[in-house]
Order: C-alpha cells, then sequence, then structure tokens
C-alpha cells in the first residue's frame, strides 16, 4: 500500500471531488499512476440533475436530459457516465489484437493499490463531506470534471481553499459542455483554465490556462478528452506552485466574452450541430484507444 497523505506539516494535502465517469477515470488513472499525486482522498460526486434544491434519481434524471436535449445527445452522455468499464474492456480487446497493452485501472483498483480514502456524496458541501475531508486532514480542495457546484462558504473552511479545473479557455464556455459548444461555434481552439473557486460558477482568478486547437474531424468526445487531460496535466503544476507560495493569478475579464455560459444544449441545438456535420462520438472512438491517449498513457 502506498501512502497516500504527505506527513510534513505545511505540505499540500489535496482531496480530490469528481463526478465517476471515464473523463474521471482518465484523470486518475493519469494523476495517480503517470504523475504519482498523492490524494488524501477522493469524494466522487452521486449527485444527479437537480432542479430549485430538488436532487432527482438516476433514471429521473436521464428522463429530464432525454427531455431537454433530445435522444443522441442525452444517448452519448449517459454512455460516459455509465459505460466508463465497456470502454476500458473495448479497448483491452482492442489492444490485444494489434499488440498495445492498455494499462488503465478501474475506480476501485486505483483507491484499493493506494489506500485512498473515498466518501460517495449527492451534496458535497453537507456537513457529512466536510466531516470527511477533516477526518482525512485534507487542506485543499481539486475539482475537475465535478456535477456539483461546490461552494466558497465550503472551500474558505480548508487552509488553501479549492481550484475548480474546467474545459475551456475562460471566460468563454463557462458551462456545462464546453467542448459541445467550441465545436457548435466552430471556434478554431479552445482551451483548459485551472482558476480558484470563488462565488460565482467558473469565474474565479485564473491560476494558469492553456489553447487547444480543434480539429475538424474532432467530436465532443474526442475534444473533451484532450481538454480534461490537459487539466490533469495542470494539476500537479499549481500543486507545486501553491505549496511553494509562489502562484500568480489574473483576474477574468468578463468584458470581452464572445461564448457565455450555457447549459447542457436544448433539442433544436443538437439538431443544428448534427446538420453542421458534426458528431458526439464516433464508433471507432468506442473501440479502438485513439492516438492521444496512447501517447499520454505510453502506451505501444
Amino acid at each position: 500500500m502506498v501512502d497516500n497523505v504527505n506527513n510534513k506539516e505545511n505540505d499540500i494535502r489535496p482531496v480530490l471531488i469528481i463526478y465517476p465517469t471515464l473523463f474521471s477515470l482518465l484523470i486518475l488513472n493519469y494523476l495517480v499512476y503517470q504523475k504519482k499525486v498523492k490524494f488524501a482522498g477522493v469524494i466522487l460526486s452521486v449527485a444527479h440533475i437537480k432542479t430549485k434544491g430538488v436532487s432527482f434519481s438516476f433514471p429521473e434524471s436521464s428522463y429530464i436530459l432525454l427531455r431537454r436535449t433530445g435522444v443522441w445527445y442525452a444517448t452519448y452522455l449517459l454512455f460516459m457516465i455509465k459505460g466508463a468499464y465497456l470502454f476500458l474492456l473495448f479497448w483491452r480487446i482492442s489492444g490485444f489484437f494489434t499488440g498495445k497493452k492498455v494499462e488503465l485501472r478501474t475506480f476501485s483498483k486505483i483507491f484499493k493499490e493506494y489506500g485512498i480514502p473515498v466518501f460517495k456524496s449527492e451534496d458535497i458541501n453537507n456537513e457529512a463531506a466536510v466531516n470527511f475531508m477533516r477526518d482525512i486532514n485534507a487542506n485543499f480542495i481539486v475539482s475537475i470534471y465535478n456535477n456539483q457546484i461546490l461552494r466558497y462558504q465550503t472551500c474558505k473552511k480548508f487552509t488553501y481553499g479549492a481550484i475548480g479545473i474546467h474545459n475551456s479557455y475562460l471566460p468563454d464556455f463557462g458551462g456545462l459542455d464546453a467542448a459541445f459548444e467550441g465545436l457548435f461555434h466552430f471556434v478554431k481552439e479552445t482551451g483548459t483554465t485551472a482558476h480558484y473557486v470563488d462565488t460565482g460558477i467558473d469565474t474565479g482568478d485564473v491560476i494558469c490556462q492553456e489553447k487547444i486547437s480543434i480539429d475538424p474531424m474532432d467530436t465532443v468526445f474526442s475534444l473533451n478528452i484532450r481538454q480534461w487531460i490537459k487539466g490533469a496535466q495542470m494539476i500537479p503544476l499549481v500543486l507545486d506552485q501553491i505549496e511553494k507560495g509562489n502562484v500568480k493569478v489574473k483576474k477574468q475579464d468578463f468584458s470581452k466574452v464572445q461564448y457565455p455560459y450555457q447549459s447542457f444544449p436544448s433539442k433544436e441545438r443538437v439538431k443544428e450541430f448534427h446538420r453542421k456535420q458534426k458528431n458526439c462520438i464516433r464508433l471507432r472512438e468506442v473501440f479502438i484507444l485513439n492516438e492521444f491517449l496512447c501517447n499520454v498513457f505510453g502506451v505501444r
């Protein structure tokens, strides 16, 4: 078992908040096995759609999503949520026939091998979640691919506060699916941003951000992968900066926003998206590990 909590008094002891999907699984594999980031613990957000303070079950949330976005987008998103292990299976089978060994672990295997405490929460801001973070002696929160709003009042309870990783070059494309929006608007580049969590949503001071070129053949899936992996690559750098006390931040300039915050796309926008010959995912992406991920995880 690997000691996942650094014992030095002044070290950063981050807790990771993440939504258990395929993208999250790739992020965790990269951070734990490739970069050896030591997390004090992980909170898995198991909440689904919440409207006006009312939380819905997964079947209810799926129905709401289907009504709002239509069959194609809802099916894609639900596959990302529930199909993570199917992707691993398909990629391993593909690797067997192509001679490429795919070493991607499941959530449970990662937590077991590294002895990482895990807490499942429908409300990451409630007393139980805060107590879990205090019990594991966490002093910093990292939120990446998290489907709940992390409240500033929660972040203030920890020495170093919290950062959020967002899959766009903020302040443009704040919201729930920045990859979809970037492709929808035919922009040539997007990005990923690491920012402090403040009282708004995707509005905090920027610690670092990088631009990502959009390929004409990109799908929502392929672009999301590159954005979230880039976000994962930022995390060790941000942790190092915070620990050394040399973080330099910049305010977001909202007067220059061209593409404002968006929620899930409507049925009409998804239909227009397809009329523009854009796709959420292609079949080969389900069954074959793409070249980008092969490079990231050293698959030969």
